[in-house]
Order: structure tokens, then C-alpha cells, then sequence
């Protein structure tokens, strides 16, 4: 075989590597389980457990008191990114134990299909565009799952609220519990119904070798949906937000001990946006004024906290010459949808070479650096991860010679030291 194909058979199977440990750390599909020609009520027989095969306990959720006390005194400290942890630590702590009531409020038993309580799952984020995700499964056809702070939700609420209508008869709008719905069919033998419910939230049951859309309806309605409403909704609590950390903190501690956990959960929010917003103060603070002869233009500076979403800390600096034929700019996101792909780069001495980038080292941090080629002037790009956070640097219009002597005069040591 040819050099060039053997590398392009390389390259293929390690792109479908990647994919798969993406999939599988970001929560991907799941593996499809066989058709049964069962009966859609009847659970196969489950196999004999292996003689000698000991199962261990499942984690600890983390113990929110501990962590709240611990952000305290990482704040008094000024230890903001100790804080930030904490905090987000206490956040998963809260969101586990909201899971953990819902599931509490869940059926064990969905038309008479026994639920299997040892598969049950309950994951948090803490932030993020997955947030808190609950699923149980009942049998080996029909599972159900609650996401809180999740895209499912709005993906759900978009299709109800768009005129989309389909005619293959494979979606329509349902109601069920007085909530609006929308199931789908997969054209083979899957059924799923989606429930937008309040702001943020989704319930979804899905059935696999359903007999038809009956059999998911009735099933649906074996949930007690106005239950887990509020258990999602934080009725309690004024809605005051809190600018202040300690006077967040404070309030999460007061309706954590109340266990008023919405409340909590939102607090720890206000709190995490909070000192996102201290640290991008903080890093703006170490830029330098001048870079490579360009002045920062103070008013582009940014420093943006976005606690929900699926980024956190987020900071931007740029520096341009007079004639605007010369732009640096300088962006710090912390929890970075980049990391993973950065970090496997600089990783794997294979990919580096067949990639046609490089790598860099700046204040002794690795980094990924590229060149394109924009509007007819070059551009050159260096991204730096480090822990939970990506450093960026972007020079259009600068001479290549001079790249990494300018980037070296970015602190990105004390930059690091402060997110990590």
C-alpha cells in the first residue's frame, strides 16, 4: 500500500477513535439493545449472576455543607479559584440530591413492567449544557429520563413552539396531564414522548417494540408529572440575586439547611457568577497595556461569567495598530468545549505531524499553534490549555518572526495560577 494511503487509513481510524471517547465522556448514544419478540409488558429473564462476582457501592455524593464551609474560607482567603471549585463542587452536591428526590417520586412499576432500581442514573455537570440528567428503566424496552438545565428541554420546547407539522405521521402534539408534548416515532419500532416542563426541564419516556403509540401514553400517565414540577420549581425563595459572594454563600447555606434546594442550587449559580467575575477582573488586570507596539483597546476589553451555559469564565483583550492593519487578541475561557480536542492533540505526537499544526511552548506551557490565512493576511493562533481552562492568543497582521517573542510576554503562568 502507498505511503499516502497507509497515512490516510491512519488518520481515518483515529478519527473514528476520537469520536468514540467523545461520545462516550460527553455522554453519547447508547448502545442499542437487541429487538425482543416479547410481549412489550413481559422482562426477560435476567442471566444467573456470576458465582463469586462481588459488586461494590456506588459513590458518595459530595457533601455540600463541607464544600459551602470550604468556599467561605477559600473567600476569605481570596483564594478565588479554591472557591470557584468548591462552589461548583456543592452545586453537583445539590443537584445529586434533587436527582436523587426525583427519582424518589418516580414509579417503580410502569405498566406492571418492573423497574430495574439498580440501573438507575443520576449525573450532574454542576454547569453546563447537559446540567442535571435522572433516567430509569423499567424492563428492557422502556426507560425514562428528567433533564433540569438541559438542551434537551429546549429542543423539545422549540418543536412545540414552531409551526414544523409532519406528514409521514411520525410526529405530532400531545397532551398529557394537562403538558404539552410531542411524541415521535422512528419509523421502525421506537416511540418516544418529550414534556417541556416549566423553564428549564424536559421529561421523556421512550419505548422500544412498543405495540403503538397507546402503549407510550398509557405509560406516560403512570408518572405523576405535577410531582416532579415541584420538585424542579423554586417557589420559596425571593429572587433576589445576590452580586455579593459572601451574601450568595450565605443564602445557599440558609436554604440548604431549610432544604430548599432550587434555591440552594440557584444561589450557588449567583455565587460561581460571581467570582467568575472577580477572577476575569483579576486576569484584565495582568494583561499588559501594550503588545508589539499596539495599544489594548480598553473599550473592547471583556470579562463575561456564564455559570449556566456551557463555558465558564469568559475574558477578551485586543490590542490594534492605528491604521487597524495589526490585530492581537488574548481570550481566556475557563470549562472550554476545546479542551478535549487541544488536549488530544498535544497529546499524540502522531496527530501533531499528520495535522500539519505545531506545538509551542509559551512561559513553559504547551500549547497548539497554527497558521490561516484570512482576508489575504496571515493570521497565526495559539491555544493553551491548562486544568479547566484555554488560553488564546490570535496575531493578524503581525510578522511571524516575532510570534512567540509576543506571546511570551503574555503572564501566562499567573493567569493559570489563578484558574486552576
Amino acid at each position: 500500500m502507498p505511503l499516502n494511503a497507509q497515512f490516510k487509513n491512519l488518520k481515518n481510524k483515529l478519527k473514528e477513535a476520537a469520536e468514540s471517547a467523545g461520545k462516550s465522556v460527553l455522554g453519547g448514544e447508547e448502545e442499542k439493545k437487541q429487538p425482543s419478540n416479547q410481549p412489550f409488558n413481559q422482562t426477560p429473564s435476567p442471566e444467573s449472576a456470576s458465582p463469586g462476582n462481588v459488586k461494590g457501592k456506588k459513590l458518595t455524593p459530595p457533601k455540600v455543607t463541607d464544600h459551602l464551609n470550604n468556599a467561605n474560607s477559600a473567600i476569605s482567603a481570596n483564594q478565588l479559584s479554591n472557591a470557584r471549585f468548591e462552589v461548583k463542587e456543592a452545586m453537583r452536591g445539590v443537584e445529586l440530591e434533587i436527582g436523587y428526590g426525583i427519582l424518589d417520586a418516580m414509579p417503580k412499576t410502569v405498566s406492571d413492567i418492573e423497574s430495574n432500581l439498580d440501573e438507575d442514573v443520576v449525573y450532574s455537570t454542576g454547569i453546563g449544557f447537559v446540567g442535571l440528567v435522572i433516567k430509569r428503566y423499567y424492563g428492557e424496552r422502556l426507560e425514562a429520563t428528567i433533564g433540569d438545565n438541559s438542551m434537551m428541554g429546549a429542543s423539545y420546547s422549540m418543536m412545540l413552539n414552531s409551526s414544523y407539522a409532519s406528514n409521514d405521521g411520525n410526529h405530532k402534539n400531545v397532551v398529557v396531564q394537562d403538558n404539552r408534548g410531542v411524541i415521535t416515532f422512528d419509523g421502525n419500532n421506537t416511540y418516544k414522548l418529550g414534556i417541556p416542563l416549566g423553564q428549564s426541564s424536559i421529561f421523556i419516556i421512550e419505548c422500544n417494540q412498543c405495540g403503538g403509540e397507546e402503549d407510550l401514553m398509557d405509560a406516560a400517565n403512570d408518572f405523576k408529572l405535577a410531582d416532579f414540577i415541584d420538585l424542579l420549581t423554586d417557589s420559596k425563595s425571593e429572587g433576589v440575586m445576590e452580586k455579593d459572594v459572601t451574601a450568595a454563600l450565605s443564602s445557599a447555606s440558609s436554604n440548604y439547611d431549610s432544604k430548599n434546594l432550587q434555591a440552594t442550587r440557584s444561589d450557588l449559580q449567583n455565587s460561581l457568577t460571581a467570582i467568575d467575575l472577580q477572577i476575569g477582573k483579576l486576569i484584565l488586570a495582568m494583561l499588559p497595556e501594550q503588545l508589539g507596539g499596539l495599544d489594548a483597546v480598553a473599550t473592547n476589553d471583556e470579562y463575561v461569567a456564564n455559570s449556566a451555559g456551557f463555558a465558564g469564565v469568559y475574558i477578551k483583550r485586543v490590542y490594534k495598530s492605528t491604521d487597524q492593519s495589526k490585530r492581537i487578541e488574548i481570550n481566556l475561557v475557563d470549562d472550554s468545549p476545546m479542551m478535549g480536542m487541544v488536549g488530544g492533540f498535544l497529546s499524540s505526537p502522531l496527530l501533531v505531524g499528520m495535522s500539519g499544526k505545531k506545538t509551542i511552548s509559551i512561559d513553559g506551557f504547551k500549547g497548539m499553534y497554527e497558521e490561516q490565512e484570512e482576508d489575504g493576511s496571515k493570521e497565526f493562533k495559539i491555544n493553551i490549555p491548562s486544568n479547566q481552562s484555554m488560553l488564546s492568543m490570535i496575531f493578524v497582521g503581525v510578522e511571524e518572526a516575532i510570534v512567540t517573542k509576543l506571546a511570551n510576554q503574555v503572564p501566562v503562568g499567573d493567569i493559570f495560577a489563578i484558574t486552576k
